[in-house]
């Protein structure tokens, strides 16, 4: 049996370098040099010594440090683990099994040889046994061929999709480069993808400021009556605009007292843009905060609130004890949450009949510019339909 324990393998030729290819993938790097050490002692031992080895070089590289696997488990070394250094118990399993067939096949000789002599009895079984040694063999070559098919399968999946993903990657860089490239569709500044800071800044402002004067005049105006919506209209934007000329010259005002000094004029522009869009969301909170109030003030939500504060007083909860301190304040709290919700309701349905106005009005504009071809027609065959019909073509007609 091996001895597991370590020692040196000074003993071998210093240009032989201890083979741990031989056990990549079995034993870590700190234990393989005494695996190896091992199986030097044990083939050393077959040999009966150090002297009876003629070429150490050759004896090296086909029999000392060469693995004997026994059976199909790559981690077996004459019948020993090399991870663990117990018996190897794939190595007993196959023992068990071939003694199986050994068994088994000495009873189909003794059925179909009865009366055989003992060495003609023995020679069928030795072929029987030969050719289920061929079968194994056979079975064993095919299974290792699928599994190398199957390997070379996976690895051909494996580098295909390693071969689409950089391919994405490649045209999404591509496109991120080409993109990048884009001129500002609103000013043209070069390489801006598309859109410049300054110009982006701009774009939401904007946008945040028509929907801070549809809160505004959803929250402070009749949407019914078309200038009291302009009035509104006309104000909010007129204090939008106060306020982002105001936190404008701020800006101006602090960058002259502290004397900054920016690199290029386009830093300056991006940085009064997202000065003015920063004071429009302030002012947006603010506006959206005031239509709340004023919505949750109307008789819907006042109905809403107490049908909510009635509600809460006939829980069970408050039956057992309704001169508690928590009563009044869990109806208190159901009380302004559903003015809130009902505030939340009655803006979000004013806005949508806003957005729906404006965009019937702007569909009526576009119609209004483009010229209708039907009409261009009846305005030409107008003065001919006027014409008499000359007795020429009164007979062509009948």
């Amino acid at each position: 049996m091996r001895h597991m324990q370590p020692r040196s393998i000074a003993a071998c030729p210093p240009e032989v370098e201890p083979a741990r290819w031989t056990l990549e993938g079995i034993s870590s790097p700190q234990v393989a040099p005494h695996l190896l050490a091992d199986r030097l002692t044990d083939r050393l031992q077959e040999v009966r010594g150090e002297a009876l080895v003629r070429e150490p070089m050759g004896w090296l590289l086909r029999r000392g440090l060469v693995q004997r696997q026994v059976c199909s488990d790559r981690r077996c070394d004459d019948g020993i683990r090399l991870d663990t250094g117990a018996d190897c118990e794939n190595c007993a399993n196959v023992l068990h099994i071939r003694r199986a067939w050994r068994a088994r096949i000495t009873a189909e000789v003794d059925a179909a040889m009865p009366g055989a002599e003992p060495m003609a009895r023995k020679a069928a079984v030795e072929e029987r046994l030969r050719r289920r040694a061929e079968l194994e063999a056979e079975d064993l070559m095919r299974s290792r061929q699928q599994a190398e098919a199957e390997r070379a399968r996976r690895q051909a999946v494996r580098a295909a999709a390693e071969a689409r993903v950089q391919a994405e990657r490649e045209a999404a860089a591509a496109a991120e480069a080409a993109r990048q490239a884009r001129p500002c569709a609103d000013c043209g500044t070069a390489r801006s993808a598309g859109l410049c800071e300054a110009c982006g800044y701009q774009r939401q402002t904007q946008a945040l400021v028509e929907k801070t004067v549809l809160v505004a005049v959803a929250g402070a105006a009749d949407t019914d009556d078309a200038a009291d919506v302009q009035a509104v209209t006309e104000h909010v934007r007129g204090q939008l605009e106060h306020e982002i000329a105001a936190a404008r010259q701020q800006l101006l005002d602090l960058i002259n007292t502290h004397h900054a000094v920016h690199n290029t004029p386009e830093q300056l522009t991006s940085a009064l843009a997202f000065t003015a869009l920063q004071a429009v969301r302030q002012t947006a909170d603010e506006y959206r905060s005031s239509a709340q109030r004023f919505l949750a003030r109307l008789p819907q939500a006042q109905t809403e609130a107490e049908l909510a504060h009635t509600a809460e007083l006939r829980k069970r909860r408050h039956h057992w004890n309704p001169d508690g301190e928590t009563t009044p304040t869990a109806a208190r709290d159901a009380t302004d949450a559903a003015r809130g919700r009902t505030a939340q309701y009655l803006l979000d349905t004013r806005l949508q009949q806003l957005r729906a106005t404006a965009e019937a009005a702007t569909s009526k504009a576009t119609e209004a510019a483009v010229p209708n071809p039907r009409g261009r027609w009846a305005e030409r065959l107008a003065p001919l339909a006027a014409l008499p019909i000359s007795d020429d073509h009164v007979r062509v007609v009948t």
